[in-house]
């Protein structure tokens, strides 16, 4: 059971965008919740017939089951309050649960399991139960890491100073993107290609693991390739320039990885077979939290 604190609220969007929000004030009061402040996995262990005690294999995490009871007042807008659960919380419906307390803003991704309603007294009770099949709370923002060949320089508003012209672009000299991972937890990434020119075959390596990925794919000015390595959320997308997608996960060349950020300081360093000086990528990423 969560304890009481006037900074606090959740405010749910279900996959339509429409969301509500949840505190402690009416419409909608947030009478309690469980499963936020906890986590639980399975220790796997094997015991041999002649040894003393056991052996561990290993720990899985758990799904996480959020419970929300959230009360509002059984007057004349009691139909429209209703209502307005039922539209947020349909069945076969997914979500995201942002939890705000002070400076923590956290978010998880739900299942809706159910909505059951009940009178007591002047209120309604509503419990709210939301199945998270990946258990981990995330940033509500994204942290967005970048390596440009090319430093962009033409801007709005434009002066150009007479007799001396102005440059439309720098080639700058980083070559690696670095994701620094706390936690034990290894983040998803969304790698994001960009093509400035040709670009044949580009390529990724975390130079602190050795792994790469690369793919079989030739960009054109103004292309994208985006590659999502989110668990159970893998895939490759290729935006041309007219905003199009295709799916060309089968690009991932045999052998080579979805990488992730594994516990500590990764290093990224692009390349391509060639057009590499026309080759930018951006790394976005979420931190990951067992529990708030």
């Amino acid at each position: 059971m969560a304890y009481f604190s006037k900074t606090k609220k959740i405010i749910c969007r279900n996959s339509y965008g429409y969301k509500l929000e949840f505190g402690y004030s009416f419409p909608f009061y947030l009478n309690s919740y469980s499963g936020i402040h906890s986590y639980d996995g399975n220790v796997a262990t094997i015991k041999s017939a002649f040894g003393v005690g056991v052996s561990y294999i290993g720990t899985s995490v758990n799904q996480r089951n959020i419970n929300l009871v959230i009360a509002f007042k059984d007057g004349a807008d009691l139909i429209t309050r209703k209502q307005q659960l039922y539209n947020i919380f349909p069945l076969k419906d997914h979500g995201t649960l942002f939890y705000y307390e002070g400076d923590i803003e956290r978010k998880i991704n739900y299942y809706v399991e159910n909505v059951n309603l009940v009178r007591k007294a002047n209120f309604v009770y509503a419990t709210i139960n939301l199945l998270c099949p990946s258990p981990y709370f995330m940033d509500s923002e994204e942290t967005i890491a970048t390596l440009q060949n090319w430093d962009k320089l033409f801007k709005f508003p434009l002066e150009i100073p007479d007799g001396t012209g102005i440059e439309f672009g720098r080639k700058n000299s980083m070559t690696a993107i670095e994701i620094e991972n706390n936690s034990h937890i290894p983040y998803g990434l969304t790698i994001t290609f960009t093509a400035n020119g040709e670009v044949i075959n580009p390529s990724l390596k975390n130079t602190k693991t050795n792994e790469i990925m690369r793919l079989n794919y030739t960009l054109e000015l103004g292309e994208q390739i985006v590659v999502t390595t989110y668990n159970n959320e893998k895939s490759i997308t290729h935006i041309d320039s007219n905003g199009v997608e295709t799916n060309i996960t089968n690009a991932l060349v045999f052998g080579t990885k979805f990488l992730q950020a594994p516990n500590g300081v990764n290093k990224y360093v692009t390349n391509a077979d060639s057009g590499l000086s026309n080759l930018d990528c951006s790394i976005s990423y979420y931190n990951y939290y067992e529990a708030v």
